[in-house]
C-alpha cells in the first residue's frame, strides 16, 4: 500500500517594507496613517507605521489590522477575499 502525502498550498502575498508606502499611497491610505485617522479593523486602535500587522481586502476596500496578537489571529481566521466557501 502506497502512502500519499496531501500537500496544501497557501498563497501568502507579501510587501517589502520599502514598498509599503508607495502601495498605500495609491489607495490614499498613507495620508490616513500619517494623520492618525485610520484604525485597526478588529480592535479599532490607531494604525501607525510601526504597528501595521496586515492588509486585507474587505467589501472591495483595503483595511488594515494592527500587530496585536488577537487582531492578527482574527485577520488570519477570516475567509479570504474572492473565495466561495
Amino acid at each position: 500500500m502506497e502512502l500519499k502525502k496531501q500537500i496544501n498550498t497557501v498563497q501568502i502575498p507579501a510587501i517589502h517594507d520599502k514598498d509599503l508606502r508607495t502601495i498605500l499611497d495609491r489607495y490614499g491610505i498613507s495620508a490616513k496613517i500619517d494623520n492618525g485617522t485610520i484604525n485597526c479593523e478588529f480592535c479599532s486602535g490607531k494604525i501607525s507605521w510601526s504597528n501595521i500587522g496586515a492588509l486585507m481586502v474587505k467589501n472591495n476596500s483595503i483595511v488594515l489590522c494592527c500587530n496585536l496578537v488577537d487582531c492578527i489571529n482574527s485577520a488570519t481566521s477570516e475567509k479570504p477575499h474572492g473565495t466561495s466557501t
